[in-house]
């Protein structure tokens, strides 16, 4: 309450001017209680706070007087979250230089681990007569909003920087990788299976379709495999890859699917979807050292305008539902809001990457998607995805595997790919079930052999990524000259799916290296047996 000014006996003040003076003290009281400011003493212990400081921190005045900001069980950080020392806490080096200390950023961590961000002007308040400051008034903006938009937009470049890298050596890679697998296969057309190597040869052919697959992985921060015009039925894919989840888990860990009755269709491509369960699985393992329970659980939810929903500012629309939970040991709150952060792991100790859990974020984040997570220390976590769905008008049923043995064949077959041991492996393998193939490792060579063979060329393997003039440029060269010569497509990279595609360019077939050597036969023989029927 306002206390009224007293008029000076000398009548200097008029009745006017004290009522003004009145006017502008409530004025900026009123304008003082609006900005959250503390008075700290020497010691870092609090005289006194206004209200706008106690409903940021949800501290009462009359409980914290007197004592620091530790000892309420809070916490200070310096403005790269990491914990502050005593000695550097902005109010304390206010006093110990007695000089203002203005536009310093300090995070105080709250009993229940959320963070608070403020940006403070810290002043001495009281002086002693020999000069010394022995208070401090410290005025605050809560900049919290400001900080989270900056850690979202920095986890966003990480990812892009880690998208970049891996799209810039993924090409070369992917190369070695089909020149490894090319010759193994080449090896294990003529081993016995009973042979001792044979086991050793699988297992270097099983681990360059592994490295493929981590490179696969990188490349979705980059370019992840989402089409809105794709859509996957969830019950299914996860019933194709169970038997993947069985290879991750350990004997003592159990695995429950409680999967919807009806059908579901998520609006993201398949394998993007199988990307995200795999890496959910993972952590749920690696949650529980000694070995306990996974669940998953679908459902199909339908969020109408103005219904209360687990996520906020989401659009209205059916969506595919995935849960995923485990038994283990939960995540601490401060590890929470971290947790989809590149690079961020709590498991230092038996390797983790930090990629799994940025990777699902990033997939779902750019389908349009949400994740949510519920977790408690020792009683488990729960990951709910939700994706943007329709529900299912026909069942999809998997193509059945072709285990039949590749058919030999004579025609004469151009390879282009500016890797020798790429065309040199395949040249051989190819060789060996009887094709006539003519390796190049130059486009304008390769431009100049076809134009004076290509009544004896029957089929082109050609690689899009080759210098000079690329293989999209030989592809269009060649589709003017002849539109029925068969041609597949090859490259490193993960093509998208848009009208710079190959096959939407004149290819009749893309693969993706490192590829099947098996499967390529078949291609092979299928397309040109297709162009002779």
């Amino acid at each position: 309450m306002s206390t009224r000014t007293a008029l000076p006996d000398s009548n200097k003040w008029t009745e006017k001017q004290a009522r003004e003076i009145d006017a502008f003290r409530d004025k900026s009281r009123r304008l003082f209680e609006h900005i959250p400011a503390m008075v700290f003493g020497r010691n870092g212990k609090i005289i006194n706070l206004n209200k706008a400081a106690e409903n940021i921190f949800g501290l009462e005045e009359l409980t914290v007087t007197g004592k620091t900001l530790a000892q309420c069980g809070y916490e200070v950080l310096d403005g790269t979250g990491r914990k502050s020392p005593r000695d550097e806490h902005p109010w304390i080096l206010c006093i110990k230089n007695n000089k203002l200390l203005a536009d310093t950023v300090t995070g105080i961590r709250l009993p229940n681990g959320t963070i608070r961000w403020q940006q403070s002007t810290n002043m001495p308040l009281k002086v002693t007569k020999s000069g010394k400051a022995i208070t401090c008034i410290t005025l605050l903006t809560d900049i919290t909003h400001f900080k989270e938009a900056q850690a979202h937009f920095t986890q966003i470049h990480k990812m892009d920087a880690i998208g970049s890298l891996a799209a810039g050596i993924t090409h070369d890679f992917n190369n070695v990788l089909t020149s490894i697998r090319n010759h193994t296969q080449l090896l294990l057309v003529d081993c016995n299976q009973n042979d001792s190597s044979y086991e050793i040869l699988k297992d270097i052919e099983n681990e360059t379709i592994r490295g493929a697959e981590l490179i696969k992985q990188l490349l979705i921060f980059s370019k992840p495999d989402h089409n809105p015009g794709k859509s996957s039925p969830v019950n299914e894919t996860i019933r194709k890859i169970r038997h993947v989840f069985k290879r991750i888990l350990p004997s003592n860990t159990k695995l429950e699917m409680h999967l919807a009755d009806i059908d579901i269709n998520a609006l993201i491509s398949s394998s993007s979807l199988e990307q995200i369960l795999v890496n959910l699985i993972v952590n749920a393992k690696d949650a529980m050292p000694s070995g306990g329970e996974i669940k998953i659980k679908t459902s199909m939810e339908c969020w109408l305008k103005g219904q209360v929903v687990p996520v906020s500012n989401a659009k209205p629309g059916n969506y595919a539902r995935i849960d995923v939970s485990d038994s283990g040991t939960g995540i601490p709150q401060d590890a929470l809001i971290k947790i989809f952060e590149p690079f961020y792991t709590t498991k230092k100790s038996s390797g983790g990457t930090g990629l799994g859990l940025s990777i699902v974020y990033n997939i779902i984040r750019r389908g349009n998607g949400h994740i949510t997570i519920d977790s408690a220390i020792d009683k488990g976590t729960t990951f709910s995805i939700y994706l943007p769905a329709k529900h299912s008008t026909s069942v999809h049923k998997a193509k059945a595997s072709n285990n039949e043995p590749p058919q030999v064949g004579s025609e004469t077959i151009l390879i282009v790919d500016d890797e020798e041991l790429i065309t040199k492996s395949t040249s051989r393998f190819l060789g060996r079930f009887g094709y006539k193939t003519i390796p190049v490792n130059n486009s304008l060579l390769a431009m100049d052999i076809y134009k004076h063979s290509k009544h004896d060329i029957k089929m082109i393997i050609l690689d899009m990524e080759m210098p000079d003039v690329t293989g999209m440029q030989l592809l269009a060269e060649i589709r003017k000259d002849n539109s029925h010569v068969k041609i597949i497509a090859m490259s490193g990279h993960v093509i998208k799916e848009d009208e710079r595609h190959p096959v939407k360019c004149g290819a009749n077939i893309f693969i993706q290296k490192p590829f099947d050597n098996n499967q390529l036969l078949c291609t092979i023989r299928s397309l040109i047996d297709l162009a002779r029927a």
